[in-house]
């Protein structure tokens, strides 16, 4: 042990003695095979001249060599890996520790390999710059007491600094890179330096001074009478700047049957090759026979090459072959869609002899091409493998001489069949389809095409464009940070030209990341906001310091996955947990696997700045599709009045919101309904025939309240929204003008059109009930609005608070609620009551009301908690608040776990909170409480003789078996008689459901058909830069490239060219081991490497 400290303190020594002779000779002491030159380290200003080289452990002299970039490397533990022997270890993991070295860097692990490249000397900024400098071996490095050679540019080393300069004579250099302004008394001298496009330069010529100003390419132009200077020009030729240019772009775009990466300016491709967008011409190599419909592994595309005219040369380029050609044309960006694949060129923006040139931003696409508008041999309509060169935008560009009618295109994005463009000048053109409005041309023929560039939003200019992946919707950032959408929205919704997202908030260009169907923002405020229903935005969050955020909405359930700000992956349990082919919990055993695998990614192993990191640098959850038995609710029941129709309404009024709302019932207010109370005054009854009887459904709409709600009706009511089912009334809302007085949130949606300049907030409603035996239901509304109104100056009528009702959705499937390791619990603590039914409270509450300000929850500063109550009626006369306690069931909720645990048995309990005075009198009232199941009442408790004061908590459990379709309906009521809330109440808290593991086999069974439904994949981006590593699992099917994956069984593919081209006929045959196949579909278990992909990816 003794030994690899010494070994460790001499591997120090050095290493500061190697820095020490690099920053003042200018030059790497090694010898010309690589190895140190110790004579010139053994002196007395570096190691001194007794320096004892002998390696402790080898009893060798100790071995340093130099890589290719003179980096330098110790081999203290081993000289070579047959060296290794596994008896050391321990000594091996104390030479690698880190805790002991501050100049050197330990290997990185105790593997032969690691050991025997050896300990890394730890240079300093300046050393490393002399390095590479000295590697690219293109100028030389002067020392202050040297000699520069004239007419060579060279890097002068002085006071631990590079400077570049040019040798004009001995003991006259000119320093290349200065600060502005420059002075000079020399107009020659000025050819050499070179500042920022713009920035200016004094110079005295003669007897006079004059202003100059840099255009850039060593070119100075005087601002006044200054003569011209003679132009030097160490900048590359255009041929040497089209070579050299490798684009930094890394963005990567997956669709569920492939996908394409954009890496160093080449594009890749894989997956559907339907009109050859893969890559691949024509038929497989091997077998010419089979077609190649679909490419298993990433194929680089070809680009089509032209010559480049500059001034009156033309560079030659189109000769060259197509893979090996240098100057092939590369990519900044890239998209691709169902028929293409397409590619924007980099901008080259440069002067010559006064003049500026700028070539390039032009649109490359392949796949399905028409000759009138891409440079293809055949005329008409035609299919191509190669990128080929559009005409429109590269209109204008012969000869290369600026031009600002011209558009140089800088970023695009896809959609199947729509093409949205960005130029460097911020204008967004789009072409193709406008299918669901996707062109954002305003045009509502959404039969309408074109493939000539139309432009969006001429007045505004824009920063980045973005698109969906699976839905036709697309967005775009303006240089004022409003984000800006249009197309399809999740909800159906379409919005036919760009629409700013929200008013109020301006988002940060580098934190907006796209989703399947949502976008997610880093607000300026540093908060993350996701998009959801048509233009309304919420907080996801999250910590402001995340580094990546992607999310999905999985049924009626919203998955998120994040990449938090110490690189660890954090998010949704069902993204970040096995789960199976169907998306549903894995085995004990493959979660341990799995849970192994993501923990060996997400501990914080990395030390930065003396903080820990994981290794998750991105995250994007992807759209998966699978083959999967489900239930068959049938067709949900909609209304959404766009076709102006009120059918079995007992009112007739139709409002046009147009982009903002569509069409909608309303407006209603004072004037067309009465609202003097809140009573039930609009209405329909909703008979969905037999198909329905006795289901449970959930209902949803939208309510708008629209104007000014002030707080007043003038009846001595506040403002508020009265929800009736069946005539009972289930809930009532109060809406002012200060929103913290609502008692349910709202999305702003900015002016409704034809209104008179009202504003309208949209507010959503969900509500479970079980339909009787005729499967209908009465659905009704009623509002408390009116009175005299300050702000409008007269009696409010339906023209200044009114509400509106819009797209009703009535559906067998609820799911609403989900099991997290076998249980569900709701403890009420996050004040959530959604689905439940309660009797309506005391809204707005008053000073005889406050301590009931939360209605249906109850906080209770006793005992600090909150829980769903306290019921019983207001008082012994009046209005009946808070349930009637008539032995009824008053308070109830459908819990909806999903087909997929239909008649599984669960074990239900739940706490019944006994407030205030409870009786027991044989001859006037014994007080009960009751627990129903599905609408069957069960006596819970009754109160025992001399035990009917003060707060007592009961625990009750009870086992029940789920439906067909997954629900059952669990409700409570009690008998009070004549006692009020002020004296006797109850509550509910604590409700807990959990899986037995057991099934009720004669318990029916729902309809069932197998139809592709849709699932969330992850794939993930790990390390930084070059370090860069990608990481998948879910379905991913063919968005994945099987043969990057290592998990392709060759015993399942016939012949070797299917293991690289499947045809249709085979897409579905397997090629994966067992264990990762989904009926012929790719899917990855666990945490899976997926090679080739080691870039830092934007996920497109």
């Amino acid at each position: 042990m003794n030994n690899v400290k010494s070994l460790i303190q001499k591997e120090e020594y050095i290493s500061l003695a190697l820095n020490k002779y690099i920053l003042q000779t200018g030059k790497i002491p090694k010898k010309s095979d690589d190895t140190i030159d110790w004579d010139k380290l053994e002196v007395e200003d570096y190691l001194g001249t007794n320096f004892n080289k002998t390696n402790p452990i080898t009893l060798k002299d100790i071995v340093i060599t130099f890589d290719d970039k003179n980096s330098a490397f110790i081999k203290g533990a081993i000289e070579k890996e047959t060296d290794y022997k596994e008896e050391y270890n321990y000594l091996y993991n104390f030479y690698t520790n880190k805790v002991f070295r501050v100049n050197t860097i330990s290997p990185k692990s105790i593997l032969p390999a690691d050991l025997e490249k050896g300990t890394q000397v730890l240079y300093n900024n300046i050393q490393k710059e002399i390095a590479s400098v000295i590697t690219k071996n293109k100028n030389s490095i002067v020392l202050p007491s040297q000699n520069c050679n004239t007419g060579e540019y060279f890097y002068e080393l002085k006071n631990e600094k590079l400077t570049y300069k040019y040798c004009k004579a001995i003991g006259n250099s000119i320093e290349i890179y200065q600060k502005t302004p420059v002075y000079l008394d020399n107009l020659d001298d000025l050819s050499y330096i070179k500042v920022g496009i713009g920035e200016k330069a004094y110079v005295k010529d003669g007897n006079s001074w004059y202003e100059y100003y840099y255009e850039g390419n060593n070119t100075w132009i005087p601002s006044g009478t200054g003569r011209t200077t003679s132009q030097v020009n160490d900048e590359i030729t255009m041929q040497e700047r089209i070579l050299s240019y490798i684009p930094d772009s890394k963005d990567l775009v997956i669709r569920n049957n492939g996908g394409c990466m954009l890496a160093n300016g080449d594009i890749f491709c894989w997956g559907n090759n339907k009109y050859k967008k893969s890559g691949i011409e024509t038929y497989g190599q091997i077998d010419y026979k089979l077609t190649p419909n679909y490419v298993n592994t990433p194929v680089m595309l070809k680009v089509d090459i032209e010559n480049i005219k500059v001034e009156d040369e033309t560079l030659n380029l189109i000769s060259k072959r197509w893979y090996n050609n240098p100057y092939r044309v590369k990519f900044e960006k890239m998209a691709m869609n169902d028929k293409n694949v397409c590619g924007i060129s980099p901008i080259f923006d440069y002067y010559e002899s006064g003049i500026r040139y700028k070539i390039g931003g032009d649109l490359y696409c392949n796949g399905y091409l028409h000759s009138d508008y891409f440079y293809v041999e055949n005329i008409g309509q035609t299919q191509t493998s190669i990128l080929r060169k559009n005409k429109i935008i590269s209109n204008g560009k012969d000869g290369g001489i600026y031009s600002s009618s011209v558009i140089y295109l800088k970023d695009i994005v896809m959609i199947d069949g729509t093409f949205i463009l960005l130029s460097d000048t911020g204008k967004i053109y789009s072409f193709g389809s406008n299918l669901k409005g996707s062109l954002g041309i305003n045009n509502t023929d959404e039969n309408f095409s074109t493939y000539i560039p139309q432009t969006l939003e001429s007045e505004v200019t824009f920063k980045k464009i973005y698109a969906l992946r699976d839905i036709k919707g697309f967005g775009a950032l303006d240089e004022n940070n409003n984000f800006w959408i249009w197309g399809e929205r999740a909800n159906g919704k379409i919005y036919y030209k760009p629409t700013i997202l929200s008013n109020s908030k301006k988002f940060n260009e580098d934190g907006i990341f796209v989703n399947s169907k949502e976008f997610i923002l880093k607000g300026v405020d540093n908060k993350f906001y996701r998009t959801y229903d048509d233009i309304s935005i919420k907080d996801l969050g999250i910590d402001g310091g995340t580094l990546s955020a992607s999310v999905y909405d999985y049924g009626t359930k919203q998955l998120l996955v994040y990449v938090d700000k110490n690189m660890q992956l954090q998010g949704s349990n069902e993204l970040l947990t096995c789960m199976d082919k169907d998306f549903n919990s894995c085995s004990t055993a493959d979660k341990t696997i799995f849970s192994t695998a993501l923990t060996e990614l997400n501990s914080l192993t990395n030390t930065i700045n003396n903080s820990l990191y994981a290794n998750f640098s991105n995250v994007s959850i992807f759209e998966g599709k699978i083959n999967k038995t489900v239930v068959d609710y049938g067709t949900d029941y909609t209304e959404d009045f766009e076709n102006s129709s009120t059918t079995g309404w007992n009112v007739n009024y139709i409002h046009d919101g147009e982009s903002v709302t569509g069409k909608f019932l309303g407006r209603l207010g004072n004037g067309r309904i009465d609202t003097t109370s809140g009573s039930q005054t609009v209405y329909k009854t909703f008979s969905l025939g037999s198909s329905w009887a006795n289901k449970n459904i959930k209902i949803a709409f939208d309510m708008y309240e629209i104007g000014y709600w002030d707080g007043n009706n003038g009846n001595g009511l506040e403002d508020a929204f009265y929800v009736y089912i069946n005539n009972v009334l289930v809930s009532k809302d109060t809406y002012t003008r200060d929103d913290s007085k609502d008692t349910k949130v709202g999305t702003d949606l900015g002016i409704l059109p034809n209104s008179g300049n009202n504003y309208i907030q949209k507010h959503q409603y969900s509500y479970s009930i079980t339909l009787d035996s005729t499967g209908s239901f009465k659905l009704g509304f009623g509002a408390a609005l009116g009175g005299w109104h300050n702000v409008a100056g007269k009696n409010a009528d339906y023209t200044v608070e009114s509400f509106g009702i819009n797209n009703i959705d009535i559906s067998k499937q609820i799911d609403n609620v989900t099991f997290s390791s076998n249980v569900y619990l709701e403890t009420f603590e996050d004040e959530n009551h959604d689905y439940w039914v309660v009797p309506p409270g005391p809204v707005p509450y008053t000073a005889s009301t406050s301590e009931f300000y939360k209605y249906p929850i109850y906080v209770d500063s006793g005992t600090a908690t909150k829980f769903l109550g306290r019921f019983n009626k207001k008082s012994s006369s009046g209005t009946i608040y808070h349930g009637n306690s008539d032995g009824s069931e008053e308070v109830y909720k459908v819990f909806s776990f999903g087909a997929e645990n239909a008649n599984k048995q669960v074990t239900i309990s739940y706490d019944f909170y006994r407030i205030g005075t409870w009786r027991h009198d044989i001859w006037y009232t014994i007080d009960k409480f009751y627990t129903f199941i599905n609408g069957n009442r069960t006596e819970t408790y009754s109160t025992p003789i001399l035990d009917y004061y003060s707060f007592r908590k009961f625990t009750f459990t009870r086992t029940e078996y789920l439906d067909a379709y997954g629900n059952i309906r669990l409700g409570f009521g009690a008998y009070i008689k004549d006692n009020d809330i002020t004296q006797t109440s109850w509550g509910i808290d604590n409700v807990k459901f959990t899986l037995t593991g057991n099934t009720n086999t004669s318990g029916g069974s729902s309809s069932t058909s197998t139809k592709e439904v849709s699932v969330p994949t992850i794939c993930t981006m790990t390390g930084i830069g070059s370090s860069s590593q990608m990481y998948c699992w879910g379905n991913v099917g063919r968005s994945i490239p099987i043969l990057s994956t290592s998990l392709y069984d060759v015993d399942k593919i016939s012949t070797i060219n299917k293991l690289f081209v499947t045809q249709e006929s085979d897409v579905h045959t397997q090629m994966a081991f067992d264990n990762f196949n989904n009926s012929g579909n790719l899917f990855l278990k666990y945490p899976t490497y997926i090679g080739g992909f080691d870039y830092a990816f934007y996920f497109k």
